[in-house]
């Protein structure tokens, strides 16, 4: 199961954080998006990130 927590600081900055529960030998690596990334979903639809993101990808 998964679990995630979101936190907001003083500055009023807002963070989410999501644990991978998969085995160690998954093979997975990091991925970085970066606020206002651009990209085409699968049914050429544009769409952009609001926010930076990272986290872990196959």
């Amino acid at each position: 199961m998964c679990t995630s927590l979101t936190y907001t600081s003083a500055t009023g900055h807002h963070f989410f954080a999501r644990t991978m529960d998969f085995p160690t030998t998954t093979p997975w690596r990091p991925v970085f998006l970066p606020r206002y990334y651009h990209w085409e979903t699968a049914l050429h639809a544009t769409r952009t990130t609001q926010y930076a993101i990272l986290g872990g990808g196959r």
